[in-house]
């Protein structure tokens, strides 16, 4: 199981790929697999507090939105981890 870290807001390490799952200053997740429905529904939840309240053809296109914002951001961490590992080496 490959695992990635997403620095937290003020994170000053930029850990990328970790071997463990416990990290204090970032969120680490196991990338190789997609979210749960139920996850992104939490997310959605978390994001916009009337989530439970707005039509089912309103929370559809913010689940899916959700679901490519996090793609966006994968693809940007795992850029930024692929130039921090490039300049090291």
């Amino acid at each position: 199981m490959q695992w990635f870290c997403y620095p937290r807001p003020g994170c000053k390490r930029a850990c990328g790929r970790v071997s463990q799952a416990i990290f204090e200053d970032c969120i680490v997740s196991d990338k190789s697999r997609e979210p749960t429905d139920e996850e992104v529904r939490q997310a959605c939840m978390n994001y916009r507090h009337d989530f439970g309240l707005v039509s089912e053809e309103a929370r559809q296109k913010l689940c899916f939105e959700a679901r490519e914002w996090l793609r966006a951001w994968i693809k940007v961490v795992e850029a930024e981890t692929e130039n921090q590992e490039n300049a090291c080496s």
